[in-house]
C-alpha cells in the first residue's frame, strides 16, 4: 500500500486537511493521528513521526522537484497556495500513518 498512487493521494488529502485545520507541528501530528487511528499518539509515536517529518522536510528542501513529482501522483490537482516542500513532508508522515498495521487491520 505504501507506494500505491491511491494511498499517496489519500495521504496528501489528509496532509492538506491537517495543515489547514491545525496549527503547529504537535497539534498537526495529534490531529492527523486521531483522524487515522481514532486515538492520541503515544509519546514514542509522536517522537518517531516528528523525526520522520524533520527528515522529510530536509530531504524535500534539498530536492524540491522531487516534492512536486511526489505530490503529482494521482488525479487531484496540486494546491496553489501551499508550500509544496511542507506538504510533501506532511504527506509522507500521513502516508506512514495510513500504512500502520493498526490502521490496515482494524478490528
Amino acid at each position: 500500500l505504501l507506494n500505491d498512487p491511491m494511498f499517496v493521494e489519500a495521504a496528501r488529502g489528509l496532509a492538506e486537511r491537517t495543515m489547514a485545520e491545525a496549527k503547529g507541528e504537535e497539534e498537526r501530528l495529534a490531529s492527523a493521528f486521531r483522524h487515522v487511528l481514532q486515538r492520541d499518539p503515544t509519546v514514542k509515536e509522536k517522537g518517531i513521526l516528528s523525526s520522520l517529518l524533520d527528515s522529510q522536510r530536509s530531504n524535500f528542501r534539498e530536492t524540491p522537484e522531487e516534492a512536486k513529482a511526489f505530490l503529482s501522483l494521482g488525479q487531484q490537482a496540486l494546491p496553489e497556495e501551499v508550500d509544496l516542500v511542507e506538504l510533501a513532508a506532511w504527506t509522507t508522515v500521513t502516508r506512514a500513518m495510513l500504512n500502520l498495521h493498526e490502521f490496515v487491520t482494524r478490528s
